[in-house]
């Protein structure tokens, strides 16, 4: 019986699914030597578990076609999925009439605020507030904004939020500053 990998990843479960090529001799593996050399997966193993997680993030779309590395698409806002159970027992009340405020609104108009915030500071171009409110994405202008202010920049959004704001847990805040050369060959 050949085998098997269990996987709840339907793209790498499907990659790995391919029957053995038969091109090499099978033996037993049992004692010593033949054994201890088992535990590390070849490197044709290794090439086929990446190119199917590869086909997995790009089937879960968190990975465009022809892009290279584990990123998230940063390309287009992202649907707010809202996970209220960092919410759990929070409720939220208006400052001036005192009644108590939807719990799904009022984490969306938190989650505005915060790209509001990035928006404010000069060479953001996109923000992206993500994981209910746990991760700032913030795009800026290469041209205008350097390797060194992009960290700064980061660490001036997290303290305005930090002062600004009232959230729960912590805010990872992370600006991105993006280079392209292109060139065609014909």
């Amino acid at each position: 019986m050949p085998t098997g990998f269990m996987t709840n990843a339907i793209k790498l479960a499907e990659t790995l699914r391919k029957d053995c090529s038969g091109d090499h001799r099978h033996v037993v593996l049992i004692g010593g030597g033949r054994a201890k050399r088992a535990e590390v997966y070849p490197g044709e193993l290794c090439k086929q578990i990446i190119f199917g997680l590869r086909d997995q993030m790009i089937h879960d779309g968190r990975l465009g076609e022809g892009m290279i590395g584990a990123v998230d698409r940063i390309d287009e806002a992202p649907s707010v999925k809202i996970d209220a159970r960092i919410y759990d027992g929070v409720e939220f009340y208006d400052d001036v009439s005192g009644e108590k405020l939807p719990l799904k609104e009022t984490i969306a108009a938190r989650l505005k605020e915060m790209e509001d915030v990035a928006y404010s500071f000069k060479g953001v171009t996109k923000a992206y507030a993500i994981q209910a409110g746990r991760e700032l994405r913030v795009m800026v202008e290469s041209e205008k904004i350097s390797d060194d202010h992009a960290a700064k920049l980061s660490f001036e959004i997290s303290q305005k939020i930090q002062t600004d704001m009232t959230y729960p847990g912590q805010v990872k805040v992370t600006v991105i500053r993006e280079t392209r050369a292109v060139n065609i060959a014909s």
